[in-house]
């Protein structure tokens, strides 16, 4: 009922602008033409009566609409599906309780005495032969559709707390070496407390205005809000609401049953009436 109320008020108020723009128009035009000063006459009175009246209701109702603008066309967001191929990848580093480990020249994980993988450095026959979970798969499912394009990896680490990631920085960065080759891996000055929202859009902001200064477009970088936590994947999916930046989540377990894949989102503000 409130909803409708004020989109019947916001209506009126439109019509009543149009119209009393349309009185002191009026009003206007025939001292205009009148050709000399105000006079005395009841013609004259009614005329003035006529425009202050209309001006006292254009701002009135000009003031509703502006002060009940977002109650009006409130904008809200919508998510659109896209492919993408970045150049720059931002993640959200979490800890892993299985580090890859390097032994004469060989990356494996031992998880267990049952679950154990040695990669062979094939990024995408690595990601569909190892059978067992660990948290870091989806981490690498996230880069198979950027292997062509990706020229840098931001690896972004939780800071202080039990659960940080701080100290996985240099493994993972070494560890994605054999996956990614010259691709540049920065993980030294890009930590941040995942829970600090604001500090998290913040180093994402710098992230950006970085890749601005080398001359990559924002359409070309995408943020990873598979790992971290919570209110980091949020931030960095608010980020991209300002931006021409998308964001990617890697799936764990698809319900139509398919092999997990990156999916890339792209947030667009609409009103109401693009529906």
């Amino acid at each position: 009922m409130k909803s409708i109320l004020v989109k019947f008020t916001a209506l009126f108020c439109t019509l009543a602008a149009a119209v009393s723009s349309n009185w002191v128009a009026d009003t206007i035009d025939y001292f205009v033409r009148r050709g000399a000063g105000l006079g005395t006459s009841n013609e004259d009175l009614f005329r003035c009566f006529y425009l202050l009246f209309g001006v006292a209701v254009f701002f009135a109702a000009a003031a509703w609409l502006f002060t009940n603008r977002e109650r009006i066309f409130r904008t809200r967001l919508r998510f659109k599906t896209v492919d993408k191929k970045a150049k720059v990848l931002a993640i959200f580093l979490s800890p892993t309780p299985s580090t890859p480990v390097l032994t004469d020249g060989t990356w494996s994980i031992i998880k267990s005495k049952d679950d154990t993988y040695t990669f062979s450095g094939n990024l995408t026959e690595d990601v569909a032969n190892l059978k067992f979970y660990w948290n870091w798969h989806p981490l690498l499912r996230g880069l198979i559709p950027h292997q062509e394009t990706l020229e840098r990896v931001y690896l972004i680490n939780s800071s202080g707390g039990k659960n940080s990631s701080k100290s996985f920085g240099k493994p993972a960065a070494e560890f994605l070496g054999i996956f990614l080759g010259k691709v540049e891996i920065l993980y030294e000055d890009y930590t941040v407390d995942f829970e600090d929202f604001q500090k998290v859009t913040d180093l994402l902001d710098r992230i950006i205005l970085e890749e601005h200064r080398r001359g990559v477009r924002e359409h070309d970088i995408v943020v990873d809000v598979t790992g971290g936590m919570k209110p980091s994947s949020i931030a960095g999916a608010v980020v991209t609401n300002t931006t021409d930046v998308v964001f990617q989540y890697v799936q764990t377990d698809p319900a139509d049953g398919t092999e997990p894949k990156a999916l890339f989102y792209d947030i667009i503000h609409h009103a109401p009436m693009d529906e």
